[in-house]
């Protein structure tokens, strides 16, 4: 099932995700994700062991815009 612009896929890359929801850079920044050379990645690749936290912000921001 394709994800609509109410979810993010946490296998986008960071770039994808902020082109779709550009409110998200907020939360890349508050889990210290780099935007820019990390950005070709995944969110899972680039979350770690914060995965389920990030994730959870994301999805939260993608449904309030």
């Amino acid at each position: 099932m394709p994800a609509t612009e109410l979810e993010i896929d946490c296998g986008w890359t960071v770039d994808e995700v902020i082109r779709r929801h550009p409110a998200a850079m907020a939360v890349f920044n508050r889990f210290g994700v780099d935007t820019c050379c990390g950005a070709m990645m995944t969110v899972e690749e680039v979350a770690g062991s914060k995965r389920d936290a990030l994730c959870s912000e994301l999805h939260t921001v993608a449904r309030s815009q």
